[in-house]
């Protein structure tokens, strides 16, 4: 479970120009969220999906996360809101648009989903551009998101393990009891 009790401030954000210049319309919409003053941004609802495994990155109620075949699901739906990390770097929360979960991490290198928490700077992801993919760093350990099999975080080492292919999602089934990551 959580081992962690980090906080940090919020504030609204706008990805440097290292994402404007991505390939495809996902990796577009990643990098054009506006900036915001006194709210976070939502920007695009998408499927993620390992580069090595060809899997997407999917949910459940139980706070798992795990990579499994594709199938449309609401589970493998991600809305992303961007925000400011305390060190100015533009950054993600990214929530499961069936749980409301938000993908999070620990120390060690654990990634499941939890309840969202203002200002917990486990649950944010700074995205960067690797070719036509995207690999994900979290903001508090430095450590990427990966499949190998599963899904957990290990430092940063260029393998397809860690990129993800964003697809963007056109229209999802709502969810009356997501929650909304306030700014």
């Amino acid at each position: 479970m959580r081992t962690h009790t980090s906080r940090a401030g919020r504030g609204g954000m706008r990805l440097g120009a290292r994402l404007a210049l991505a390939a495809g319309p996902a990796l577009l919409a990643w990098a054009l969220i506006p900036a915001a003053t006194a709210s976070a941004d939502t920007g695009p609802t998408t499927t993620l999906v390992n580069s090595a495994t060809g899997d997407c990155m999917d949910s459940n109620y139980q706070y798992g996360i795990y990579d499994i075949s594709c199938n449309g699901g609401n589970y493998q739906n991600w809305i992303t809101t961007g925000i400011t990390t305390p060190g100015g770097e533009g950054a993600y929360v990214i929530q499961d648009a069936q749980t409301g979960f938000c993908l999070d991490g620990n120390d060690g290198g654990a990634v499941y989903t939890h309840d969202y928490i203002a200002g917990d700077t486990y649950q944010e992801w700074i995205p960067s551009v690797q070719g036509s993919t995207l690999t994900f760093v979290n903001a508090q350990t430095g450590r990427a998101l990966q499949a190998d099999p599963g899904i957990d975080a290990k430092n940063p080492d260029g393998t397809s393990n860690q990129e993800w292919a964003a697809t963007m999602v056109s229209t999802i089934p709502t969810n009356p009891a997501m929650p909304t990551i306030p700014g």
